[in-house]
């Protein structure tokens, strides 16, 4: 039997511009970078296949320009933080988003 891979993910050429993992919770961060705003993706594997947790962080809604330059995601997976280098002229911006699911 030989062995494959198999392509997951067949989006925009700047997907995963940056990349982190949170090790033993099978959650990563993804960038996509982008001068209108990027965005950033959290995926998490719950055994049989990887999926988004809830939407992508979209950095044009955020007013973020190209915030899918750099991703950190936390240890547990429930933090991630991104930067925006462009946001501000050249200053640039890092904002931290927490997970919490919904209780609607």
């Amino acid at each position: 039997m030989d062995s494959v891979w198999w392509e997951l993910e067949n989006g925009d050429e700047l997907f995963g511009w940056s990349v982190d993992v949170a090790p033993f919770h099978s959650t990563v961060a993804v960038g996509t970078k982008s001068l209108l705003g990027g965005v950033v993706g959290v995926y998490h594997f719950d055994g049989l296949e990887w999926g988004l947790l809830g939407s992508v962080i979209d950095g044009s809604n955020e007013g973020l320009s190209d915030a899918g330059h750099a991703v950190v995601i936390s240890f547990r997976g429930d933090f991630t933080l991104l930067g925006a280098p462009l946001t501000n002229g050249t200053a640039g911006i890092a904002r931290v988003f927490e997970w919490s699911v919904s209780k609607e």
